[in-house]
């Protein structure tokens, strides 16, 4: 009898000793029992070192790495390298899995057997401060407009082929934001496909405050562009195809929004730099109605007139 294929749960923590239990638990209670559980943690400063201890004296099957910080990336990679699993699953600290989110994708795995090279993209709940759940993702189904757009799954709602993911040498430790757009980019252009999950198995919390998207909205938003216009290029030229270049304009668009609200002279650069590198309003349904309703809503006509020709 074939045994079932070995799932590794790599969890990377820094500081995180007030939600560790909640994430690590929801890990040693899947129903999927061919697991192993690998922590790293990234140079913790509170008490999480020694909870992770604690935790694994009772559960001693639990794998613990502690390194200097460097990054959730580089932890995450740290784990990759340590890891025995033919399927990775991603989970930070602060979030959670359903009890049967594992078995519920390796399911998946087995009706897809004989599909090659993909990743499962799942759903999840975006937890609210006020303790509100909303869906995060409405999948297109088409891989590569998901990706522009943000809802092709993420690091924990997904499920990743550990091959594919050594493939592309696992994550970019180096990007400050936008890694898993990056990844799932290097993923897509290696001819990965994706096998769509839509239950929703996976509870990521927003926090309140210390979010570096936060910190640096401007510096993640430029990231967060530039790699959109990477996209945009690879399509344009590598597959020949201008068919997402709409979604790509608008994405970015609603970003420059945000910058625009943040810092207009920094956003000023931001849209003269895209613009050197393809970034163009026309041919972007609808663009007539929203540039109105933005306009009207957040007081931004100074930044619909840098487009006079291409707004109408």
């Amino acid at each position: 009898m074939n045994q079932s294929p070995l799932v590794s749960i790599i969890i990377p923590t820094y500081n995180a000793e007030l939600c560790i239990e909640r994430s690590l638990g929801s890990a040693l209670r899947q129903t999927y029992q061919h697991i192993e559980i690998i922590c790293v943690d990234n140079g913790s400063a509170d008490g999480t070192w020694n909870l992770l201890q604690k935790i694994k004296d009772e559960h001693p099957q639990i794998v613990l790495l502690k390194e200097e910080k460097q990054g959730a990336c580089w932890a995450r990679n740290k784990g990759l390298k340590e890891s025995n699993g033919d399927w990775i699953q991603f989970l930070d600290a602060d979030d959670l899995i359903k009890d049967n989110k594992i078995e519920h994708q390796m399911n998946l795995v087995s009706e897809n057997a004989q599909t090659a090279n993909y990743f499962i993209a799942g759903n999840e709940h975006w937890i609210k401060t006020d303790g509100t759940a909303v869906e995060f993702h409405q999948f297109s189904k088409q891989p590569w407009r998901d990706l522009v757009e943000g809802t092709l799954g993420d690091t924990c709602s997904n499920l990743w082929n550990k091959k594919q993911l050594q493939k592309i040498n696992g994550w970019n430790a180096e990007l400050k934001s936008s890694q898993e757009l990056d990844l799932m980019f290097r993923l897509l252009k290696n001819d990965s496909k994706v096998v769509y999950d839509s239950a929703i198995l996976t509870k990521v919390f927003q926090q309140s405050e210390g979010s570096i998207s936060k910190k640096s909205p401007i510096a993640n938003i430029a990231r967060a562009n530039e790699l959109r216009l990477e996209v945009k290029k690879h399509l344009n030229l590598t597959l020949k195809t201008n068919e997402y270049d709409p979604v790509i304009n608008r994405t970015i668009f609603n970003n420059l929004i945000v910058a625009w609200q943040t810092d207009q002279q920094a956003c000023n650069e931001l849209i003269e730099k895209a613009k050197s590198k393809g970034f163009s309003l026309r041919n972007v349904g609808g663009m007539n109605t929203m540039a109105k309703w933005y306009g009207v809503l957040f007081g931004i006509k100074a930044l619909l007139s840098k487009y006079p020709k291409e707004e109408n």
